[in-house]
């Protein structure tokens, strides 16, 4: 199993092979004792000023190896890195998820009620299926409508009894880069969501 794992991460796209190493690095950590099982609770990090946590948020998904888990997010977000187009935008529009995520769940109290690392993937994959939505609402041969190939992961999360809030996380930061970067740059020609390194 560990042999195919590292034979599947040579065809992944590089940021997204970095961050998959990290979220095993996570995993590994858990299990030697060296990170504590940790809920994430916004409020209580920024209460406790425990913003190592944050971070950590970003990469922690949980005590258990599962390795179809972590095949499946590291396609899907070796995807989005290749639809985005660089490795430096894609990794600027984690971070910037993250930001926006951690700042909407600590304003609208929600509890860790689903690993970071999902939301960042939900989040993506909406953005680079709403900048392709041609392509989104084509599955096989069969068409979908785009709303619902937009709107499928809160959809399912909502039937798993996830929160509102929550369901809207899944797409929310996702839809506000969708805006600055794609929408800005039609309406405006300027990009909003350039990299720090292309500012000046």
């Amino acid at each position: 199993m560990d042999v195919l794992f590292v034979q599947l991460m040579q065809g992944v796209q590089p940021v997204t092979r970095v961050y998959v190493l990290g979220m095993v690095g996570c995993i590994i950590a858990h299990n030697t004792g060296v990170i504590e099982p940790i809920k994430y609770d916004f409020s209580q990090i920024f209460h406790k000023r425990q913003y190592y946590k944050l971070l950590l948020s970003c990469f922690d998904v949980g005590t258990k190896f599962d390795a179809i888990y972590l095949a499946v997010t590291m396609f899907q977000l070796s995807y989005d890195e290749q639809m985005i187009g660089s490795s430096k935008r894609f990794l600027w529009f984690i971070a910037m998820v993250a930001v926006l995520t951690t700042g909407l769940a600590y304003a609208w109290d929600v509890k860790g009620e689903m690993p970071m690392v999902d939301m960042i993937k939900s989040n993506l994959t909406y953005y680079t299926t709403r900048t392709n939505i041609a392509a989104a609402g084509q599955i096989g041969f069969i068409r979908v409508p785009a709303l619902l190939a937009l709107l499928r992961i809160p959809i399912l999360l909502r039937v798993q009894k996830f929160s509102l809030a929550m369901c809207s996380l899944s797409v929310l930061p996702g839809y506000v880069l969708y805006l600055m970067a794609d929408v800005a740059e039609r309406l405006f020609h300027i990009d909003l969501m350039r990299p720090p390194d292309e500012w000046f």
